[in-house]
């Protein structure tokens, strides 16, 4: 099903700020205390964070595209707001309806799908930058974690009444279960339908419903996410003691090293292996890895 997004506002032509001086984009963030987007231009090292993008509503809640493309959030109203960016300006911004006051909003690993939580019902809206598709699937019940692929075609949720997770294909509806309980993160691999997981103390990668370990945790601490790079060839795991763990998907091999950091997410930032991974006051915390384990970077950015 196609769907049509109701316009609410068009700025192809509105001059809004963004880096300035011709710098590159390196993100757009969410400040939750003003309900606003900002870009951010630059580079990690030294970065500058913009005024608010015109034209976007108050969001109580907001998921960026990892490489600002797009912002899908919730207003004050409680609507559901997609919001089409470039360059600091918003492009376009349009209400999803039938979706009202969310649960919760997953983004797949490329930003090119997401799933909306209401309770039991998930609304699948695929194809994110083009014309987007809609499906609705019911589900026997409300999850707390939610994940969605890239193609908008799989969905993972938790059924902690039952201790498993379920994979779940949104237009045929066939299931797979798979017997991991206590789970603390899921995740699909970039445009896979692999599945990233982890309980409280140790890290799966999940392929034809089969959860293989990658690794555990620090001992003492417990898994707070999990990750694949844009081309998913690379696996990154945290735990909240700073442990990050980067494993290659072809031979499972793990490299360990301390990021000096408390990170309690790995959210998809623009580059092949940045991330979000944290905040530390008021600024984002950004770890990024070059060509081996030993080579990355950690930036921060004023929200």
């Amino acid at each position: 099903m196609r769907m049509a997004i109701a316009s609410i506002f068009m700025a192809a032509s509105l001059s809004a700020q963004s880096g300035g001086f011709g710098a590159p984009q390196l993100a757009v963030i969410y400040r939750a205390g003003t309900g606003t987007l900002h870009p951010v231009s630059g580079v990690a090292a030294a970065n500058r964070t913009g005024r608010a993008i015109v034209g976007v509503p108050k969001l109580e809640q907001a998921i960026v595209a990892h490489d600002g493309g797009f912002a899908l959030g919730v207003s004050d109203q409680g609507k559901v707001v997609l919001a089409r960016l470039s360059n600091g300006r918003a492009q376009e911004v349009g209400e999803i309806s039938g979706v009202d006051s969310p649960d919760g909003i997953a983004l797949s690993p490329r930003s090119q799908s997401a799933a909306i939580r209401n309770g039991s019902t998930i609304t699948v809206l695929a194809n994110l930058r083009g014309d987007v598709g809609r499906r609705t699937v019911a589900l026997e019940v409300a999850p707390t974690l939610l994940a969605i692929d890239d193609t908008g075609d799989w969905i993972a949720f938790d059924a902690a009444d039952r201790g498993i997770a379920t994979v779940r294909n949104t237009q045929t509806g066939a299931s797979v279960e798979v017997p991991l309980s206590g789970i603390t993160s899921l995740q699909f691999v970039a445009g896979s339908q692999d599945l990233l997981a982890a309980d409280g103390s140790r890290y799966y990668v999940v392929r034809g419903g089969v959860p293989t370990i990658l690794a555990s945790a620090r001992e003492g601490a417990r898994p707070t996410a999990a990750a694949s790079s844009a081309d998913g060839r690379l696996y990154f795991l945290a735990d909240n003691a700073g442990r990050m763990q980067r494993v290659d998907a072809r031979d499972l091999s793990v490299s360990t090293f301390d990021c000096g950091c408390t990170p309690d997410r790995l959210r998809a930032a623009n580059g092949l292996a940045r991330f979000q991974i944290g905040k530390i006051d008021s600024r984002l915390v950004y770890l990024e890895w070059g060509d081996s384990p030993s080579l990355f970077s950690i930036s921060e950015v004023e929200q």
